[in-house]
């Protein structure tokens, strides 16, 4: 059966039209917001925003802003573009200019900024860093005077940090969630593991029993559960060493639509042994308790990875051959493992969202805490949300947990399902632990 999309369920619920037009009419008289801002306070209107800003929404969502704008409901002309860019360049400018949202032609920025009574001033320009800074600061009377923003006080300034994922507008005296650097506190003296069947060895007894009948019940009524200590303190710290010291060629950082403080560090070509040791064994566990799977997925990892690959789920890279003018290079195609190393720090969440990386998505994920809770980080709950009911359940992993969660439509019949991490106090690291490859 086919997943519904994120839109097909806003056009279901039909509420989202007037969602945008009663936040377009709360903009304050003299502000601007942007349009991602916008769609964010929707979701908050929607008892939604907990919910990342996924292609589906923003898609949805932005159609319907345009028919609320062309219909010059009130309020329209105080959405921006995330650069500060107008729908109409003269029609817009105008009214924001009669209103005090923009200087006067000709006005100073900072003498716009002392008449309008704001105490900062933004600007959405990348290029100038999107900051904020004092309205006497010389500075801003160089930033363009259509993507300037007045900031009443540091409380705004907070509110629209928060609301834009982080991406506006940045101050000196405001702290910006960071994605902190693996680091590992404690040296392991264990002898790590050389091979997977050693690492089987050692993690499979401790996961033969603990996804028994009552925790996968548990599972597929909840959409998680928790399976804890699978990992000792000292086989945490050999990860958090070797993420410490890794080269991850493809990091992400987690920035305004899908949350804030963090960062996605997948694994190039294969996870550490541990972490295949403990991937292997669940798939197992999972495939135990649901045989069905295996006609989708295949028996046994091997077989989900090699459907991956038919589905077109791995990596080409280009090998250089030789300085031949005949034949330069040849494709080689790679596995590409879509287990990720996270890192969020102070202030660090995550909104719900899915992880489909291709078309072949297995219907559970899970993930394993190599942070202590209230020692390292407080806060920063895993949660997972059954889209069709809105319920939602937390997990307060710590260090050496292993939480397995529903990760979409296929996990559950007639339900569906996200997951998110709440607010970070510290630093939180983790290992998402993803079955199938990615594309």
């Amino acid at each position: 059966m086919k997943r519904p999309s994120q839109s097909a369920r806003l056009r279901k619920d039909g509420a989202s039209s007037k969602a945008i037009v009663a936040v377009l009419r709360g903009i304050p008289k003299g502000e601007t917001r942007t349009k991602m801002e916008v769609f964010r306070k929707v979701l908050q209107e929607l008892d939604r925003g907990d919910e990342g800003i996924d292609t589906g929404i923003r898609a949805q969502l932005g159609s319907q802003l345009i028919a609320v704008v062309n219909k010059r409901v009130r309020g329209w002309h105080r959405v921006v573009s995330s650069d500060g860019g107008l729908w109409d360049a003269k029609e817009q400018l105008a009214l924001l200019q009669a209103e005090g949202a923009r200087p006067r032609p000709g006005e100073a920025v900072r003498r716009w900024a002392k008449r309008c009574k704001a105490t900062l001033v933004g600007t959405y320009r990348a290029s100038s860093g999107r900051v904020a800074l004092a309205r006497h600061d010389p500075r801003v009377d160089k930033w363009r005077p259509e993507e300037v923003e007045p900031l009443r006080n540091k409380a705004v300034l907070k509110e629209r940090l928060v609301l834009s994922g982080g991406k506006l507008f940045h101050h000196p005296d405001m702290h910006k969630p960071q994605p902190p650097a693996f680091c590992c506190k404690t040296m392991s003296r264990a002898k790590p593991c050389r091979t997977l069947t050693a690492a089987l060895k050692r993690v499979r007894p401790r996961l033969q029993h603990a996804l028994a009948n009552a925790q996968f019940a548990e599972l597929t009524r909840k959409g998680a559960v928790c399976i804890r200590n699978v990992l000792q303190s000292q086989e945490c710290s050999q990860l958090l060493h070797f993420a410490a010291g890794a080269n991850f060629s493809d990091v992400r950082r987690l920035d305004g639509e899908a949350g804030r403080g963090g960062a996605y560090h997948f694994c190039d070509g294969s996870a550490p042994l541990l972490v295949e040791a403990i991937r292997t064994s669940l798939y197992e566990s999972i495939l135990a308790h649901s045989p069905s799977l295996a006609q989708r997925y295949g028996r046994t990892l091997a077989d989900l990875e090699k459907r991956c690959r038919a589905a077109g789920q791995l990596q080409a890279k280009l090998l250089f051959l030789g300085p031949s003018l005949l034949l330069l290079c040849q494709p080689v195609l790679r596995r590409r493992c879509a287990t990720i190393f996270l890192a969020f720090g102070e202030g660090g969440v995550n909104l719900a969202h899915q992880d489909p990386y291709g078309s072949l998505f297995f219907p559970y994920q899970a993930v394993l805490m190599l942070s202590r809770r209230g020692q390292d980080f407080n806060g920063g709950e895993f949660f997972v949300k059954n889209m069709k009911s809105g319920q939602v359940v937390e997990v307060a992993a710590s260090e050496g947990d292993v939480t397995v969660f529903a990760a979409n439509s296929a996990a559950v019949q007639g339900s569906d399902f996200k997951h998110g991490v709440r607010e970070v106090h510290g630093n939180r690291f983790s290992v998402g632990i993803v079955f199938n490859l990615r594309k």
